[in-house]
């Protein structure tokens, strides 16, 4: 590697790092805090709803959605992308047919608690991609880097063997060595 390519790597190396730091530390709470003030203001519609007697406070859909809502108030900043594969795949039978029953709650809840509960799935996406944007980015330049790596290895391979059979061709030739 000549020192140019060095150079550009330590450099895009610490460019990278600031600017996951920066996202990470300083940009993703501030998203992470207006998503989890969209959860509280579906909360309070939810609650609206029971306190106008829409619907009642023992509803099966209400009580559902607000633990839900609940949680979602709480747990934002862990959701990314690799704990959903991780959820996913692990889900037995069991917990399939609960969430399936959950499903069918939400479907016969009122249009006004169907609303609420299709924007809150809405908050958790929006949550996912940026909790896992870098994942994503990092991801992308891993596979870039990887396809570059591999396209100019054989030009690097190619002067590697240049240069050492140069190197090769003196130190045959060469009287200092004999005296080594």
């Amino acid at each position: 590697m000549t020192p140019h390519t060095i150079a550009d790597i330590i450099f895009w190396s610490c460019f990278a790092s600031v600017a996951i730091f920066v996202y990470q530390g300083i940009i993703l709470p501030g998203i992470r805090m207006s998503l989890r003030y969209r959860v509280f203001a579906l909360r309070d519609q939810l609650r609206k709803l029971v306190i106008e007697g829409r619907i009642e406070e023992n509803d099966k859909a209400f009580q559902l959605l607000h633990d839900r809502l609940n949680f979602m108030c709480i747990s934002l900043s862990r959701l990314d992308l690799a704990r959903v594969i991780q959820a996913s795949s692990s889900l037995d039978d069991e917990t399939k047919a609960r969430v399936a029953n959950y499903m069918r709650v939400m479907e016969a809840a009122p249009d006004e608690v169907q609303k609420i509960f299709k924007e809150s799935l809405n908050v958790i996406m929006l949550a996912l991609t940026c909790n896992s944007l870098f994942i994503f980015v990092i991801s992308a330049t891993c596979l870039l880097v990887g396809i570059t790596l591999k396209s100019s290895f054989r030009h690097v391979k190619e002067l590697f063997w240049q240069k050492v059979d140069a190197d090769t061709t003196v130190a045959f030739f060469s009287p200092e060595l004999a005296t080594v």
